[in-house]
């Protein structure tokens, strides 16, 4: 077996075992593979993405600000960077990385929504509704942005506009206990 074929074959058993999510496993591999070839921008990015979905959020920063160095062209990369500082809490940084992706994409939904949740942390809500409109002019069916919007509108007792929010989300997934929950709170709370 040559060393290309090897790699695509970790590469397959890593992006299977993210499909079960057994994270923690397929990261050991990745990590593997990436120190036998560390530039390689998929494994680095999945090897992130391991760690971020294993609540790793430190280590998953390690790797996205490695990566967003060694190729700083790449938007998703500094969405990435910019979703696990959110995690982290670090809101300010979180703004200057996904501000970077809309450089490099003017169209990304995912950093849309992201900014909104770093200026929604700021208790900059005005923002955060612009960021999350956004995201949903891109991707109507972003689920997670019409519950976020609902909950600043919530926040800001505008109970009409959360409600569209919410049953938008129950529309697009009638099966999702978050969104069924939101609704039926903000229907009490009307």
């Amino acid at each position: 077996m040559t060393q290309q074929a090897s790699g695509d074959s970790f590469l397959k058993l890593s992006r299977d075992l993210f499909r079960q999510k057994r994270y923690a496993e397929a990261a050991e591999i990745l990590q593997i593979m990436l120190e036998k070839d560390p530039r390689d921008e998929v494994v680095l990015e999945m090897l992130g993405m391991a760690r971020f979905y294993n609540k790793e959020f430190q280590p998953a920063r390690e790797i996205f600000e490695r990566h967003t160095k060694q190729n700083s062209g790449h938007a998703q990369a500094w969405v990435n960077l910019g979703a696990v500082l959110n995690r982290l809490g670090e809101f300010r940084k979180a703004v200057e990385a996904l501000r970077r992706a809309l450089q490099k994409d003017r169209k990304c939904a995912e950093a849309y929504y992201n900014m909104g949740i770093a200026q929604r942390g700021q208790n900059m809500n005005t923002m955060a509704i612009s960021a999350y409109k956004e995201a949903l002019k891109l991707k109507p069916n972003l689920i997670e942005a019409h519950l976020n919007l609902g909950n600043i509108y919530v926040d800001m007792k505008n109970m009409g506009l959360a409600l569209r929010c919410f049953q938008t989300a129950v529309q697009l997934d009638p099966d999702s206990k978050k969104a069924r929950s939101s609704l039926e709170k903000a229907q009490l709370n009307q």
